[in-house]
């Protein structure tokens, strides 16, 4: 007895020793797991707007069409060329005494021309409505983001919550069959008594495996909306809200002004007015142009003749004013006609697109204020389940102590109260998704001020463990 005390007291001792040894021992790096990441609704929001892949994308082209709006006096910038050319004539040039006669020349050729466009300022317009148009949707993308973040976080909220109900119903089912099992060994119960608990604990066994599988599932596609590697650890800090929050609902007006997809079509058509206006312009006015040039030449480079002058040289250029109308545009069915009426035809379009999707908007936030109204009524329904379930359990632990029941008998109304409970908020949690997505339809979503998430006060009051 005295060497096995001896060998219990060295064992800790001797353990600190090897991993001691091991963490201290040069050129050997120990294993690191991925830092967790702990995240509440705000955090997960503005990590979201930060680290998603496809804002970022859209950032990179609002921020290129940024820079060709600001480059609009480019329009203005007059076209500059230049070029030089050795040319071989194919007969001797006989230039004016003392020069000699050559056969090579060289020219150099510089010019300037500016063409001004009658609808140039209605394009700058449209490329500033399309700049405009762009960043309404880059809002609107982030507003999508922040709200399947949102209904994301709740919902991984109660899959948590029904994977502890799956667990525990779970273990019933197994101490159900481990009883069962011990009736049929006594002649008390049959053998279709004993498949049909083997079947209830496969059941609950394979509900269990969906649950999780269904929390994974869901809990990769908030990590990749987040920017987050799936194999870092993740806590959820917060609670589904407690019925009691929504007895006082005021819910938001319907303000399709205020939406950013609206907001974008209306930057969309004045993008294709202004460019209607530039397109009638264009048939409409002709086409100022100016040019410059300056052409220097020379006569044979290589052949220098008397008192070294090299050939002739001779020195052209001149500026020029051009008003150019193109006749075909007075045809209705011409090229430029054909792209007038398409425009046309794309604008009233988009007013349409604005029209249909204002009024599905209204039908959505009608529609939700509706079922939001029904769930509120049904909360009352919920709770008084749940008390009688309570109720139930308060009886049946009266009944365990005083030794007049079983303990499967009390495992199953705790069981019972546990669904309750996870009835009530499933119910909550689909009142706070129909909130969240009501925000956003009427225009006026976003993050609450207030980034406490209030928890379920009484959702566990008076469940003995």
């Amino acid at each position: 007895m005295k060497r096995s005390g001896i060998t219990w007291v060295l064992y800790p001792i001797l353990v600190l020793i090897v991993s001691t040894g091991v963490t201290a021992s040069p050129g050997v790096d120990p294993p690191r797991s991925p830092r967790e990441i702990r995240l509440d609704e705000s955090t997960a929001v503005k990590r979201a707007l930060n680290e998603n892949l496809s804002l970022r994308a859209q950032q990179a082209t609002i921020a290129a069409q940024a820079r060709n709006a600001d480059l609009w006096w480019s329009r203005l910038v007059p076209s500059l060329s230049a070029g030089s050319s050795l040319i071989r004539h194919n007969e001797e040039i006989v230039p004016r005494p003392p020069a000699d006669p050559y056969s090579l020349s060289v020219a150099l050729d510089l010019e300037a021309r500016f063409t001004f466009a009658p609808g140039v300022s209605a394009d700058v317009r449209s490329e500033r409505e399309d700049l405009s148009a762009a960043r309404f949707r880059y809002t609107d993308a982030g507003r999508n983001i922040e709200r399947q973040v949102r209904t994301l976080f709740y919902s991984l909220l109660l899959d948590y919550e029904r994977i502890q109900v799956a667990e525990l119903t779970r273990d019933l089912a197994q101490e159900t069959l481990e009883q069962t099992a011990i009736d049929f060994r006594l002649g008390r119960v049959d053998s279709r008594t004993l498949r049909q608990a083997e079947l209830s604990t496969q059941q609950a066994d394979l509900r269990l495996r969906e649950t999780r599988s269904a929390y994974e599932d869901s809990l990769a596609i908030f990590k990749n909306l987040l920017g987050i590697d799936e194999d870092v650890p993740v806590i959820l800090e917060g609670e589904l809200p407690a019925e009691d929050s929504f007895r006082t609902l005021e819910p938001p007006g319907y303000a399709p002004d205020l939406r950013p997809d609206i907001s974008a079509m209306n930057a969309e058509i004045r993008a294709q007015n202004e460019r209607i206006t530039s397109m009638e312009r264009g048939r409409s006015f002709p086409v100022l142009g100016v040019a410059a040039s300056w052409s220097p030449r020379s006569g044979d480079p290589f052949n220098p003749g008397n008192e070294g002058v090299y050939g002739e040289w001779n020195d052209t250029g001149g500026m020029s004013l051009t008003l150019r109308f193109e006749l075909q545009e007075l045809f209705p069915f011409s090229r430029s006609g054909t792209s007038l009426n398409s425009a046309e035809a794309r604008l009233e379009s988009l007013r349409l697109q604005k029209q249909d999707t204002a009024e599905t908007g209204l039908r959505e936030y009608r529609s939700l204020l509706r079922r939001i109204e029904t769930r509120i009524a049904a909360l009352e329904s919920r709770r008084m389940n749940l008390d009688l379930a309570q109720e139930i359990y308060d009886l049946t632990d009266q009944a365990y102590r005083a030794g007049t029941t079983d303990l499967l008998t009390l495992r199953s109304a705790r069981s019972e109260v546990e669904a309750a409970r996870l009835d009530l908020l499933q119910e909550t949690f689909n009142i706070k998704s129909d909130l969240i997505d009501l925000e956003y339809v009427s225009g006026v979503g976003g993050i609450p001020a207030s980034t406490g998430v209030t928890g379920p006060a009484d959702a566990r009051k008076g469940i003995t463990q």
